[in-house]
């Protein structure tokens, strides 16, 4: 076992290096793992439809659960860059259910509801009901909703609701 000279403190070089190599794989770990480094990566600054499809997708089964869980309809309102959850109140008018609208940004929306396109409007007044209703039961207005990147890149997405089952949404 070799001792160090009496006047010698701290760390080498070498100790030093291998505990700030094993601070940054931690740390590059912990930031994969909670999916901090999707915004740190190019890609990530523009769109990406898979992960605007798998927000619909989520935000149409919480309106169906919803749905399920209240016994009354819940509407799904198109907008020009998003959508938005609504719920009926006791008197009957539509208002919004949860956080509002979500808003997608450098995408390009194509709404189609009941076969036809469908051109959302911009500032829809509180007493307009949704385009898209969805039951309790499960059912609901068929609808189809394609996710185009403004600038070129990732392929497009389709999400399609028929009716009769929980939409979903898939590379075209």
């Amino acid at each position: 076992m070799q001792r160090r000279a009496a006047g010698a403190r701290g760390f080498s070089l070498i100790e030093l290096m291998v505990v700030v190599t094993i601070m940054s794989v931690l740390t590059l770990g912990v930031l994969w793992g909670t999916g901090a480094t999707q915004s740190l990566s190019p890609s990530a600054r523009g769109a990406d439809p898979s992960r605007q499809a798998m927000a619909f997708e989520n935000s149409v089964a919480e309106a169906i659960d919803l749905a399920a869980f209240t016994r009354q309809p819940v509407g799904l309102r198109p907008r020009p860059q998003g959508w938005q959850v609504l719920r009926r109140n006791p008197e009957g008018v539509w208002l919004p259910a949860g956080s509002g609208v979500t808003e997608l940004r450098d995408m390009q929306l194509l709404w189609q509801i009941g076969g036809r396109s469908h051109q959302p409007a911009p500032a829809p007044g509180p007493e307009d009901a949704p385009a898209i209703r969805l039951l309790p039961d499960g059912r609901s207005t068929a609808f189809s909703l394609r996710l185009v990147p403004q600038q070129g890149g990732p392929r497009p997405w389709l999400c399609i609701g028929d009716g009769q089952s929980r939409p979903a949404c898939d590379p075209v």
